[in-house]
């Protein structure tokens, strides 16, 4: 094996990280790309990548017979209208899903039980065939732009189509030295394109509004409408019109390619996308105003230099030589970077593909160089296959039209799948907490008391009626909300499936102890009388809470053994039961956790204190300090969760002890090394496992 081209074996492939879902996927041998790239790097990869300010100018010939100038500044402004709502709907899969495959991931664990492999195939394809066309259309423009600026140094100059291809070949080598030799340096340069690009439109801008004259009208810019196409319906040629727009502002996706080489995807992700998209839309429509009404001869607009009319277009309005010459090299030295850029996220798809077997050769396609850290065969690839297709006659407006048109439609087909997807998964893929979060899956409801709670409700293919879980939060009864715990919420609806009621009880030092106690019985007698009118079923309720929370869970079903509730089973997570003052002299010399606890992470024993000393409980009041209440024994099957790095650790431990003297069914869950609620970090890897265990302590409960 050679130095340059070490190889390890991948620690897991997509199918291999979730099993059950059915996922494009194959075993190859690659090493894992270090993560050089920041958002601000990341950001100028996607700016880049549409140079949208910049960019529009080059669509002129695409709308010059098609529509006219009002199609393109009204098309523009709804074309971005419709890629906002599809970048949002993305940027949410990014921050639950962050992956260097992006839609096709995303459409792999969105898609249907038993669709999803043979869909991730044909996102993965459509993916990468609109950028292969994407990146070629980036190559071809750089050539036209370059030999314009050669035509207007030598007027007498006839370009043919095989100069456009020279062009177009010097190109797509020029992104291979930013890709690979010089990509130790790349994400540096790419941090200041933004500006560049931005600073660019600007001088253009400026330059054109003060040097053309005279200037079109108002009825030429937002009124005059062309038909050139062809098509006797003006709605059709509007339609066609939208081209520019939806190219203008796309390649969202471009920021989720890199998420391996980001530190923080699941949230560098979606702000990457929605800053880019943002930025784009709001500085490409004053540069379509400034291009069409800066407009000096229009009918040399379909005959342009170089084939390239925003170069003819400074030519006419300008009249300088040395402002078209400076305006001609900011364009130039944008789409340069762009088809750069393109390359990195062309290749990085392709890589993706290959490292899940996606693609013919993938072992090799998938193999990452040990001396310069990028997967430089899938880059070799990429830029060869770009440069193939430009054997073909290219160097036209009705081909590059052609090119821009396919990439548009792959690529929006590849957004539109995992959206779909969604949809019909009414969501349901969106379980667990993430960055950005376009909706819930709940509705706000009152208690006859007046008790704020909210239920989630998972869709669900059965008609059947469901469990209902009533749900308490943590915060040692003086803080916590139920927005904190909604991820929890929403995983155990999804997972179990279940309908679950979380309630947001009163809190201390406003109101003290029995105040939260009182109003979790409230909760449970109005969820006791509704659960048919929610889709529930009455013979499967059951109480669920974490540390403060676990304990209501507890002492809720004991106030209320001797009412006409059936309370199935209780998820006790990380409870409270026992006070330190109040220890029953049986126990005490197995509570420890507590003086352990000096300073553990997330809660130690001070901070406990603080919460006893706010709700002002008395420590040996057992219906609060279940540990102490003589009816342990009639509790229904429990499930208990502890971690060993915590002061309630043994608050579990003891009370499992009770349930098993009192021969009630339970089970217990506990988690070495871990401090008090760690599942809220999303970083730890045990995180996954307290999930996938607390719907299995659920369905314990449940007798499932």
């Amino acid at each position: 094996m050679g130095e340059k081209d070490m190889e390890m074996k991948t620690p897991d492939t997509i199918s291999e990280q979730h099993p059950g879902h059915d996922v494009a996927s194959g075993e190859v041998w690659c090493l894992q790309l270090d993560k050089p790239f920041s958002l601000w790097s990341t950001l100028g990869i996607s700016f880049s990548v549409t140079s949208t300010p910049l960019a529009v100018g080059t669509y002129l010939s695409v709308v010059i017979g098609v529509g006219g100038s009002p199609v393109f500044f009204y098309g523009y402004i709804l074309a971005v209208c419709l890629d906002m709502c599809i970048c949002a709907s993305l940027a949410e899969m990014a921050a639950q899903y962050p992956h260097s495959s992006g839609q096709i991931y995303w459409t792999a664990k969105l898609a249907p039980r038993g669709h999803g492999r043979g869909l991730s195939y044909l996102v993965g394809w459509l993916t990468a065939a609109g950028y292969f066309f994407w990146t070629s259309a980036a190559l071809l423009i750089s050539s036209q732009l370059i030999w314009a600026l050669v035509q207007i140094c030598h007027p007498t100059f006839i370009t043919l189509p095989w100069h456009f291809y020279v062009g177009y070949f010097a190109v797509g080598v020029f992104t291979l030295f930013p890709n690979i030799p010089f990509f130790k340096w790349y994400p540096q340069f790419l941090k200041g394109l933004v500006i560049y690009i931005n600073a660019g439109a600007l001088f253009v801008l400026i330059v054109l509004l003060v040097r053309a004259k005279p200037k079109q009208s108002s009825d030429y810019v937002f009124k005059a409408f062309v038909n050139q196409t062809g098509w006797s319906s003006n709605g059709v040629v509007f339609f066609l019109g939208l081209l520019p727009g939806l190219t203008a502002v796309n390649g969202f996706d471009s920021a989720a390619h890199m998420a391996e080489e980001l530190p923080r995807p699941e949230r560098q992700v979606p702000q990457v996308m929605f800053i880019s998209a943002l930025a784009s839309a709001a500085s490409g429509l004053p540069m379509i105003l400034v291009y069409m009404f800066c407009i000096t001869k229009p009918d040399n607009l379909l005959n342009p230099v170089g084939g390239q009319p925003v170069i003819q277009l400074m030519v006419d309005s300008l009249e300088s030589f040395p402002l078209t010459i400076v305006g001609s090299l900011v364009f130039i030295t944008c789409f340069l970077c762009a088809s750069v850029t393109m390359m990195t996220t062309f290749s990085r798809i392709w890589w993706s593909l290959a490292r899940d077997g996606g693609v013919p050769f993938s072992p090799f396609m998938a193999r990452i160089s040990g001396r310069w850290k990028v997967p430089v065969n899938s880059v070799c690839f990429s830029a060869f296959a770009c440069i193939l297709i430009g054997l073909l006659k290219l160097g036209s407006a009705t081909a590059l039209n052609a090119i821009l048109g396919t990439a548009v439609l792959c690529i929006f087909a590849s957004y539109g799948i995992p959206i779909l997807c969604s949809l019909i998964g009414k969501r349901t893929g969106f379980s667990t907490a993430h960055y950005f979060n376009l909706g819930h899956m709940f509705e706000e409801r009152a208690t006859d008391s007046g008790l704020r709670v909210r239920v989630f409700t998972p869709e669900v293919a059965t008609q059947d009626p469901l469990p209902v879980g009533v749900y308490f939060h943590s915060g040692g009864w003086a803080s916590g909300n139920i927005e904190a715990e909604e991820a929890t919420c929403i995983h155990v609806a999804v997972q179990v499936p279940s309908i679950i009621i979380a309630v947001a009880y009163r809190l201390a030092p406003e109101f003290k102890a029995p105040a939260a106690h009182n109003d979790a019985v409230d909760a449970l007698i109005w969820a006791w009388k509704n659960v048919s009118g929610l889709g529930g079923d009455r013979t499967r309720l059951f109480t669920i809470g974490g540390s403060a929370g676990g304990n209501l869970a507890i002492s809720v079903v004991l106030k209320t053994l001797d009412q006409e509730i059936n309370v199935t089973g209780i998820v006790a997570i990380v409870p409270v039961t026992v006070h330190p003052d109040g220890v029953p002299s049986k126990h005490r010399s197995a509570y420890k956790s507590y003086a352990e606890s000096v300073a553990t992470p997330v809660i130690n024993r001070t901070s406990m204190d603080i919460f006893f000393e706010n709700y002002g409980a008395a420590p040996t009041d057992p219906s609060i300090f279940l540990l102490c209440n003589p009816r342990i024994g009639e509790l229904p099957p429990t499930y208990l969760v502890s971690c060993t790095a915590d002061p309630l650790r043994d608050d579990a431990r003891l009370f499992k002890q009770e349930l098993d003297n009192h021969k009630v069914p339970n089970k217990i869950t506990e988690y070495e090394g871990m401090p008090h609620y760690f599942w809220i970090f999303p970083q730890l890897k045990q995180r996954a496992q307290f999930l996938e265990d607390l719907v299995n302590g659920i369905w314990f409960i449940l007798g499932q």
